[in-house]
C-alpha cells in the first residue's frame, strides 16, 4: 500500500522502499500531507520527525500539522503558511512549536506542493529544530544593545566631560593669549618667554588630547557629522603651525599646490593635521625642521609631513595607527594614550582617502594622508 492506502504496483515497490530508506535516514523531519482530503492529513512521516517532536508515528498520521502549534495560534508563520497553500506556493517560516513533552522548539518550517498531472495532489514539508541558533541570536542581540547602550553611556560621559575640561581650557587658552600680548619681549628676561612657551606647549597637547579622546568616543559609537565645506588646505595648515605654536619650536616649511581646495568636514582635517604635527614636534628633538608638502595625485590631494628624527622601528611601523598603540622602543619617553594617530585613521578613511607611513631609524619619518581635491 502506498501512503495514501492505494496498492503499489510491483515494479514500484522497490523504489518505494528505497525512497522510505532515504527519508528516514535524513536527519530533517520530513511530512507528507494529502492536499486532496478534508484539513490536509499528514500521511507520511520520517523517523526525524518523529524524534523532533516525541510523537510516534501512529500519533501523527490523520493530523494537520498545525498540532504542533499547541493553543498559539496567532504567529505570524501561520498565516503566511496558509496563504502560500491557498496560493499553491512553496513557503519558509520559523515558528514556535510544542513537543509532545509540552517543551519549546524553534522549528524551521520549509513546504513545497507536489504537481500531478497539472494539480496539486500533496505538500511535502520539511523541518529543522534551530532553537540553539535562535537563543544564540537573542543572546547576540541582548549582547550588542547592551554593548550599544555602553558606548553610548561612555560617549555622554566623554562628551560631557569633555565640554567642561574645554570650558577653562578656552578661558585659559585666552588668558595666556592675553599675557603673551601684554609681556614685553623687549624687557622680559629670557625665563620667562620659556616659561610662556612651555605653558603654550602644554595647553595645546592638553587641548589636543581632549579632541581625541571626544573624536574616539564618537567612533566607538558611530556617530559622525558630515559638515563638508570648501576650503584651501594650504591656509587650514597655516592656521594650525601658528595657532599652535609649533613655529616657534621648530622651522616648518609647505611646499607644494597651496593653492588647490578640497571639500572636507574642516574641523576634522584641521584635528588631522594637529596629530600629525604633534607626532613630527615628539620625534624631532636634535632637528627642528619640519617639512610638509602638498601634492595633487588624479583627484586627490596628498600631505605629507617629514621629519628628521629618531624614525619608528620597522616592526612598530604595522601598528602606528592601532588604537592606544604606544610604540615599545618611546613608551616611558613620548607622552600621549596613542589616540592621535589612530583617531587621525579613522577620520581619513570616513573622507574615502588613506594615510600611512614611511619611516628609517635614525633618519626620520613621514606620515601621509590623501583626501579628495576639488
Amino acid at each position: 500500500m502506498d501512503m495514501t492506502g492505494r496498492p503499489i504496483p510491483e515494479n514500484l515497490s522497490g523504489h518505494r522502499q528505497l525512497l522510505t530508506a532515504a527519508m528516514d535516514a535524513s536527519i530533517s523531519g520530513i511530512i507528507i500531507t494529502d492536499f486532496g482530503q478534508p484539513d490536509y492529513p499528514i500521511i507520511y512521516c520520517n523517523k526525524a520527525f518523529e524524534k523532533l517532536t516525541g510523537y510516534q508515528q501512529e500519533e501523527i498520521l490523520g493530523k494537520n500539522c498545525r498540532f504542533l502549534q499547541g493553543k498559539d495560534r496567532t504567529q505570524s508563520g501561520r498565516y503566511k503558511l496558509r496563504k502560500a497553500i491557498e496560493d499553491f506556493k512553496e513557503c519558509h517560516v520559523e515558528m514556535i512549536n510544542y513537543r509532545k513533552d509540552g517543551t519549546v522548539f524553534w522549528n524551521e518550517l520549509y513546504i513545497a506542493p507536489i504537481i500531478s498531472e497539472g494539480r496539486v495532489t500533496h505538500y511535502i514539508g520539511i523541518q529543522n529544530d534551530i532553537s540553539d541558533r535562535k537563543r544564540n541570536a537573542i543572546a547576540l542581540k541582548s549582547e550588542l544593545t547592551e554593548l550599544l547602550n555602553l558606548n553610548q553611556f561612555k560617549y555622554d560621559f566623554i562628551s560631557t566631560a569633555s565640554h567642561e575640561l574645554k570650558t577653562p581650557l578656552t578661558s585659559l587658552k585666552a588668558s595666556m593669549q592675553l599675557l603673551s600680548r601684554m609681556l614685553d619681549k623687549d624687557h622680559a628676561d629670557d625665563k620667562q618667554l620659556q616659561l610662556l612657551s612651555k605653558a603654550n606647549v602644554s595647553l595645546n597637547r592638553l587641548t589636543s588630547l581632549v579632541d581625541d579622546l571626544l573624536n574616539v568616543a564618537k567612533l566607538d559609537t558611530g556617530y559622525s557629522i558630515h559638515e563638508y565645506t570648501d576650503f584651501k588646505l594650504s591656509k587650514l595648515i597655516d592656521e594650525v603651525v601658528s595657532g599652535f605654536g609649533f613655529e616657534a619650536r621648530h622651522q616648518i616649511t609647505i611646499t607644494g599646490e597651496k593653492e588647490r581646495h578640497v571639500i572636507a568636514n574642516k574641523g576634522q582635517i584641521e584635528q588631522v593635521i594637529v596629530n600629525l604635527l604633534n607626532n613630527a614636534v615628539k620625534y624631532t628633538a636634535d632637528d627642528k625642521h619640519i617639512a610638509i608638502a602638498i601634492q595633487k595625485q588624479d583627484h586627490q590631494l596628498k600631505v605629507s609631513i617629514k621629519d628628521f628624527g629618531t624614525g619608528i622601528p620597522a616592526d612598530e611601523l604595522p601598528h602606528v595607527f592601532d588604537q592606544y598603540y604606544r610604540g615599545n622602543s618611546t613608551a616611558s619617553q613620548i607622552s600621549g594614550l596613542g589616540l592621535g594617530l589612530y583617531v587621525s585613521s579613522e577620520i581619513i578613511k570616513s573622507h574615502q582617502g588613506e594615510i600611512g607611513v614611511h619611516s628609517i631609524v635614525g633618519q626620520g619619518s613621514t606620515f601621509w594622508f590623501t583626501i579628495p581635491a576639488k
